[in-house]
């Protein structure tokens, strides 16, 4: 599902470092639907 953009960006590895003072965004929709499911009791 979604559209494939890995061939479009250029990937590197960073160290956590670079990363201070900046904002990161993760999409955890799929993660957290899976969790959801998974505790969920068999009535719903």
């Amino acid at each position: 599902m979604g559209i494939q953009l890995g061939p479009l960006l250029e990937t590197r590895q960073i160290k956590l470092e670079e990363l201070s003072g900046q904002r990161v965004a993760i999409d955890g929709y799929n993660v957290l639907y899976q969790f959801l499911t998974s505790i969920r009791q068999a009535d719903g």
